[in-house]
């Protein structure tokens, strides 16, 4: 019994590890008042991304989220693809 619950917490610390996993990249973010910042992004998807942009600045010690409301976009340095916010009308 001891071996299945010692088993079972393993099992848990691992699958909660690979679920903390980063995915650190070079790049820039784009305030909203049009300075550029440069630093790392938690690069985890087109997606998760769009919802919030994790951001360690050069010399900064952890990461920062970022919402679409408080930048207006974020580069990665490899691929050189800019992201932006953009407001789309209704139809």
């Amino acid at each position: 019994m001891k071996h299945i619950i010692v088993s079972l917490v393993a099992c848990l610390l691992i699958a909660g590890s690979a679920m903390a996993q980063t995915n650190p990249k070079a790049g820039c973010i784009f305030t909203n008042e049009q300075d550029t910042i440069a630093g790392v992004i938690d690069y985890l998807s087109d997606v998760k991304n769009a919802q919030a942009c994790l951001f360690k600045a050069d010399g900064a010690t952890s990461f920062q989220a970022y919402t679409p409301e408080q930048i207006s976009g974020y580069q990665l340095q490899e691929s050189g693809i800019r992201y932006v916010r953009r407001t789309l009308p209704c139809m």
